[in-house]
């Protein structure tokens, strides 16, 4: 074995034990693809304040780059799970 394979060895292991970045910010289409919802229903989240976003906009220009908040996304996403619950138990909390 030579130094090389030790390194890729070590590597290998170390890819193990690290856990797997989850991304704070996601771009709409993103948000899509991971949540299940549509591209109009995220819209209409965010301009209600159901979910958090940010528009990365240079100053004078009319179109940006809209990020969408991960957490907000699976509280928000998290709220219908707590909903079932309630309304399995009668509506009772």
């Amino acid at each position: 074995m030579n130094a090389y394979d030790l390194t890729i060895a070590s590597v290998r292991d170390e890819i193990g034990k690290v856990a797997p970045l989850q991304p704070r910010w996601l771009r709409v289409a993103d948000a899509v693809r991971v949540s299940g919802i549509g591209r109009s229903l995220i819209y209409q989240y965010i301009k209600s304040g159901k979910i958090r976003s940010v528009c990365l906009r240079e100053r004078d220009k009319a179109r940006g780059i809209r990020l969408i908040n991960s957490k907000s996304l699976d509280d928000f996403i998290e709220s219908f799970e707590h909903k079932g619950e309630e309304q399995a138990r009668g509506g009772q909390r």
